[in-house]
C-alpha cells in the first residue's frame, strides 16, 4: 500500500505560478484523495531552489546576492506554500510542505528512499533546475517512481494499465512496487518483449509465466506481443500504449556507465 507519498514541486517564477490543476500535485492529491488508491495517505510536497545554494557555496559569510535570492526564495515559497496547503484542503489530505536548497534531483533521489512513492514530472529540457530528476529518482532511490508527462491534466491514473515485460530484474521490481495500482485497475495489458534467454547452467527451465502471476492480483489481464529490438523498445511501448488507451505504463528502469 502507498501510505507515504512524496511530490515534486517547483514553484515558477512567482508563486501564482504554481498550478495545481496539473501535473505531479494534481495526482498526487487524487491519490490520496477519497477514492485514490493511496487514500489518507500523507503527502509531503518538496519545493527545490538551486541558485540559492549555489551562491551560499560561493559566499558562505553571506552578501547581498545571497540576500536577495533568500528573500526571492522565501517570497516564492511561502506563495506557493499557501497555494499547496488550499488544495490540500479542498482535497481533504494531510499534506506537508518543505523546501530544499540545491539540485532538484539530488534532493528528490535522496527523500525519495523513504517514501512509498515519488511522484515527478517529466524532464522538461528547457528547465533551469533538476532536468533531471525522474532518471535520477528512478535510478536512485529504490523506490517506485511515478512520471506525470510534461503539462498533462491526467483525467485517471491507473485505470489501464500498460506492463513493459522483457522478463529482467527491473521489470520484476517494476510489477510488484506497482501491485496497489494493477490491483484495482480495470484491465492490464502484458506488452512482452525479447526476454533475456536462460542462465547458462540451466538445461530445462522452469515456467516463468507473468500473465499467469498477474491474474492473481489483476481484474483483467491480456497480452500483446512486440519483435522489436531494444533500440526500438520505448517507440514499441509509446504506441502500445496508445492503441490500448493505457493511463500508466509500468516498466522497469537501468542506466548504463558511461
Amino acid at each position: 500500500m502507498f501510505r507515504d507519498l512524496l511530490v515534486h514541486v517547483r514553484p515558477g517564477t512567482s508563486g501564482t505560478d504554481l498550478s495545481v490543476a496539473e501535473g505531479p500535485v494534481a495526482v498526487a492529491l487524487a491519490l490520496a484523495g477519497a477514492g485514490g488508491i493511496a487514500s489518507g495517505a500523507r503527502v509531503t510536497a518538496v519545493m527545490t531552489f538551486r541558485a540559492i545554494a549555489m551562491l551560499r557555496q560561493i559566499f558562505p559569510q553571506g552578501g547581498p546576492d545571497v540576500d536577495r535570492e533568500s528573500a526571492r526564495v522565501a517570497a516564492l515559497a511561502a506563495s506557493a506554500d499557501h497555494t499547496l496547503r488550499e488544495a490540500a484542503s479542498r482535497a481533504g489530505v494531510d499534506l506537508t510542505v518543505e523546501t530544499g536548497e540545491g539540485d532538484g534531483a539530488e534532493i528528490m533521489e535522496i527523500c525519495g528512499r523513504t517514501r512509498d512513492l515519488t511522484i515527478v514530472a517529466q524532464t522538461d529540457p528547457r528547465a533551469e533546475d533538476g532536468w533531471d530528476v525522474p532518471e535520477r529518482c528512478a535510478l536512485g532511490t529504490g523506490r517506485p517512481v511515478l512520471v506525470v508527462p510534461r503539462g498533462s491534466v491526467p483525467a485517471r491514473v491507473g485505470s489501464r494499465i500498460l506492463v513493459a515485460w522483457n522478463g529482467s530484474r527491473e521489470a520484476a521490481s517494476a510489477v510488484h512496487q506497482a501491485l496497489p495500482f494493477l490491483a484495482t485497475a480495470e484491465m492490464v495489458h502484458v506488452l512482452e518483449g525479447r526476454g533475456r534467454g536462460p542462465g547458462p547452467s540451466i538445461t530445462k527451465p522452469a515456467s516463468v509465466d507473468i500473465l499467469a502471476h498477474l491474474k492473481r492480483h489483476a481484474r483483467a489481464v491480456d497480452a500483446l506481443s512486440t519483435g522489436v529490438d531494444d533500440t526500438a523498445a520505448g517507440a514499441a511501448i509509446l504506441d502500445a500504449a496508445a492503441a490500448t488507451d493505457s493511463d500508466l505504463i509500468v516498466m522497469g528502469a537501468y542506466g548504463r556507465p558511461w
